[in-house]
């Protein structure tokens, strides 16, 4: 059997992965800024909110550099 992915399923698909990796960065911002409180390192509130976008951004593009990747190398064993 095979199964045949449209536009319409492929885009839940993306959002799923963008959904998960916002929830995966939140919890690691969490337990990163739990950790500094622990250690009692300072920082600033605008370092914090940065933080997080950047740890979810930086995943973000790993997971499409990594489906470019994937292509790229699916069109060397075509």
């Amino acid at each position: 059997m095979n199964i045949v992915f449209t536009d319409l399923d492929r885009a839940w698909v993306y959002l799923a992965i963008l959904f998960f990796t916002f929830a995966f960065s939140f919890f690691v911002w969490v337990k990163l800024f739990a950790e500094l409180d622990y250690h009692e390192i300072k920082y600033t509130i605008k370092t914090k909110k940065r933080t997080l976008w950047v740890i979810y951004f930086n995943l973000v593009s790993l997971i499409i550099w990594w489906q470019v990747l994937q292509l790229l190398l699916s069109l060397l064993y075509h």
